[in-house]
């Protein structure tokens, strides 16, 4: 029972970190749009924790596009540490 409420207030509380830094910053919520685009679009071979750690770090300056191989280059994972 106590561990279903903390899961619970850990999850509301990152849910409310992250609304807050969308609304806050647009371009970073744009900027995770575009990281699941991709991670749907690579599949398991496209890093989305590492390109949302980017967004929320470069305020979203720095956003990933499907269409652009460069953009995405950092977030690629090696095909020899995919398991």
């Amino acid at each position: 029972m106590i561990f279903t409420k903390r899961l619970f207030l850990t999850s509301l509380m990152i849910y409310v970190v992250f609304i807050t830094i969308i609304v806050a910053h647009p371009s970073i919520g744009t900027c995770f749009r575009n990281c699941s685009q991709c991670k749907k679009f690579l599949g398991i071979y496209f890093d989305v924790q590492l390109c949302d750690e980017y967004c929320v770090k470069f305020k979203g300056k720095m956003t990933p596009d499907v269409e652009d191989p460069d953009s995405l280059a950092p977030f690629i994972t090696n095909l020899n540490e995919v398991q």
